[in-house]
This record gives structure tokens, C-alpha cells and sequence, in this order.
């Protein structure tokens, strides 16, 4: 998949070419200035554009951290207002896009959003609820994929993806002490 990248600075782009490569092998092409209506030319002939919308809810715990300070919205290179309305408007067109490609897999990115925003404002905030709720974004994410390309999915799926998943939290926030 063919991913352009907005608003990266070079911790961003060798953090995700990393990430990528060990275990995506997505065709990353990293843009420096920040997705706008000047911009979003950009973006054409991409098969998914990525932004940092995140950082528009921490940008004040941003702004005092050492490394996050230089982040984009934290900096104040991209005021929260055009942050938000990317955001809104990215969000309207993928849920468009999820429902074109059918009712229960634009359920499922609908439900994914809910939870990635609840996340966002709320619940990483919660001990416990926080890994949870990444634990069942990625259940969310297979299930989805699943959906898209119209395959079964079992219950084992589920469970085993949630348990991994959240492993892979716990070892995170573990890691994070």
C-alpha cells in the first residue's frame, strides 16, 4: 500500500520506517508540510494518507514534554483548528469509504473510531480500560479486515487476537515504567 505521510519531522519518518519495515512493508513517502487545502495534491495517487490527529488532544502535556514539544501542533506549526478540521474532514470521508465498501465493515470502522477517540479524551487515562480499549482496537482492525475482503472470522480469532493484543499492551506499559 501506497501511504503519504503529512507533517513528519525525521523522529516521525525513521520511527515509522522502522515500524514499517519490520512488519508492513508499506511504500511510506514522508511529507514534510502539513496536510490543508494548499497541500492536499499532494496526496493524489496515494491508496491512504496518514496525519497526527493525537496530537491535537496531548498538545498541552506536548508542549512540556522534551521531545514532544517540536511536534507540529505542540510547536504551533499547525494551529488546532486546522488540526481539527482535517481531522473532521479525514474522518467523514473514511467513514464514507468504509460504508461504500459494505454496512458491517463501516460498522466496525465507526465502532473503531469510537473507541479510538473515547481512548483519546478519556480512557487512556483509566488504568486498566486503557489497555483494553488498545487491546480491542486491534480485534476491531482484524474483524475489519476480515469484513472488507469477506471471510469468516471465528470466535478463536477474536479471542486469541484480543489476548495477544493485549499482552502486547500490558508489555508496552510495562515497558513505559
Amino acid at each position: 500500500m501506497k501511504v503519504a505521510v503529512f507533517s513528519t519531522k525525521p523522529y516521525d519518518e525513521q520511527f515509522l520506517a522502522q515500524a514499517n519495515q519490520a512488519s508492513h512493508q508499506h511504500e511510506l513517502v514522508f511529507l514534510e508540510p502539513r496536510l490543508n487545502a494548499a497541500t492536499a495534491a499532494l496526496a493524489k495517487g496515494f491508496d491512504a494518507v496518514c496525519v497526527f490527529v493525537n496530537d491535537l488532544v496531548d498538545v498541552e502535556r506536548d508542549r512540556r514534554h522534551p521531545e514532544k514539544r517540536n511536534r507540529a501542533i505542540a510547536s504551533g506549526r499547525i494551529s488546532r483548528g486546522a488540526a481539527g478540521g482535517v481531522a473532521a474532514a479525514l474522518t467523514a470521508v473514511a467513514l464514507a469509504l468504509s460504508f461504500w465498501i459494505g454496512p458491517d465493515f463501516g460498522a466496525a470502522v465507526l465502532i473503531y473510531i469510537g473507541i479510538t477517540h473515547f481512548y483519546s479524551f478519556a480512557g487512556k487515562n483509566i488504568v486498566v480500560l486503557d489497555i483494553v480499549l488498545v487491546a480491542s482496537g486491534f480485534v476491531l482492525r482484524a474483524v475489519a479486515g476480515a469484513l472488507a475482503i469477506e471471510v469468516p472470522y471465528s470466535d478463536w480469532f477474536v479471542l486469541c487476537t484480543f489476548f495477544v493484543a493485549l499482552f502486547i499492551a500490558v508489555s508496552k506499559r510495562t515497558g513505559e515504567n
